[in-house]
C-alpha cells in the first residue's frame, strides 16, 4: 500500500484550489460581465460619426438639382442607428436615419433645388460647405429699327462722324453702324491686311427700303462680292435701318460663328475691324471715308 505523506496532501489541496479558481474565472467570463482579454468584440456600443461631405454641383441655376451626401461611419462593436440632419443656412431642411453595422459605413444622400439667387451654406454636424445659385442673364431684346436708344448696346466707339455700337450674348453679336451720310455704311470684321479677308456687312436705305449685304473681300482692295456670289451664304439674321436728317443707321444681328468659311469667327477679346461709308447708295462707288479700329467682346 502506498503511503500518503503530508506533502502529498498539501499538493493535492493546492491543485484543487487552482481548479476551483479556473472554473470560477471561466464562469465569470461566460456571463459577459468581464470580457476576456478586454477585446470587447460584439459588446462595445456603437460609435457613430459623419465624414466626407460632398456637394454636387456647387454652381447652379434655378431648377438644377443639388446632391448632398455624407458617409456615416461606425467605429463601435455593435450595429447602430444615426439620424443625419441637413441644415441649409442654419435651418433644418431634411433628415434621414441610417443603420450602420459594427465597423462599417453607410452613405446618406439628399437632393434639393433652389430658385432664389445667392450662396447657400450646407451644414451636417460639424461639416460644412456651400453651393451658389446664379440667375441666367435676361434674354437680349433686339429691335433692328435703325434707332439707337440709351442702354440698347453695351459698348460703342466714335470715329469722327462714324459710330459703331455693339453687344453680345456669347452666341450672337448685335451691331449698329451709323454715319453722317445719305449713302451706304459698312463694317469689316478681322481683315488680315488692309481689306483682305475682311468679313464685311454693308447697308443703305433707299426710298425707305433697307438693303444689307453680307460680303467678303478676297483682296486688299475692291471689289467685295457678296458671300453668295463666292460660294458662301447670307448670314445676317435680323436687320433694319433708317435714313434721317442726312444720317444713315443700319442695325443687324449675326452669329459669332456662322459656320460659313466666308464669315470670320468673332471671339472673346479684341476683334480688329475696318469701317467706311460712302456718299451715295452706289456700292460700287469708292468709300468717302474709311478707318480702322477694334471691338472687344
Amino acid at each position: 500500500m502506498k503511503r500518503i505523506t503530508s506533502g502529498t496532501v498539501l499538493s493535492s489541496l493546492a491543485l484543487a484550489i487552482m481548479l476551483v479558481l479556473l472554473i470560477s474565472s471561466a464562469a465569470c467570463s461566460s456571463d459577459g460581465t468581464s470580457p476576456p482579454n478586454g477585446s470587447g468584440n460584439g459588446t462595445e456600443p456603437p460609435s457613430l460619426s459623419v465624414e466626407n461631405l460632398i456637394i454636387s454641383p456647387t454652381d447652379i441655376q434655378p431648377g438644377d438639382i443639388v446632391t448632398i451626401s455624407v458617409r456615416v461611419r461606425n467605429r463601435g462593436g455593435t450595429q447602430g442607428d444615426y439620424t443625419v440632419v441637413l441644415r441649409i443656412n442654419g435651418t433644418p431642411e431634411e433628415e434621414k436615419t441610417v443603420t450602420v453595422r459594427a465597423g462599417g459605413s453607410e452613405r446618406a444622400e439628399f437632393s434639393l433645388t433652389r430658385q432664389a439667387e445667392g450662396t447657400y451654406t450646407v451644414t451636417i454636424d460639424d461639416l460644412s460647405g456651400s453651393f451658389t445659385l446664379t440667375l441666367p442673364p435676361p434674354p437680349v431684346v433686339f429691335i433692328a429699327d435703325g434707332v439707337i436708344t440709351a442702354g440698347e448696346y453695351d459698348r460703342s466707339q466714335e470715329h469722327g462722324s462714324y459710330q459703331i455700337h455693339w453687344k453680345s450674348d456669347g452666341e450672337f453679336i448685335y451691331v449698329a453702324i451709323t454715319a453722317q451720310t445719305s449713302g451706304w455704311v459698312a463694317v469689316g470684321f478681322k481683315p488680315t491686311t488692309r481689306m483682305k479677308n475682311a468679313d464685311i456687312v454693308l447697308g443703305f436705305v433707299a426710298d425707305g427700303q433697307v438693303t444689307i449685304l453680307d460680303m467678303f473681300s478676297p483682296f486688299d482692295f475692291g471689289p467685295h462680292p457678296p458671300d453668295t456670289e463666292q460660294g458662301g451664304t447670307f448670314d445676317i439674321l435680323e436687320f433694319g435701318g433708317r435714313e434721317e436728317n442726312g444720317r444713315t443707321t443700319i442695325e443687324f444681328k449675326r452669329a459669332l460663328d456662322t459656320s460659313d468659311e466666308l464669315d470670320n469667327v468673332l471671339t472673346q477679346g479684341a476683334n480688329n475691324i475696318i469701317w467706311s461709308y460712302g456718299a451715295t447708295d452706289d456700292i460700287d462707288q469708292r468709300h468717302a471715308v474709311r478707318g480702322e479700329g477694334s471691338i472687344v467682346l
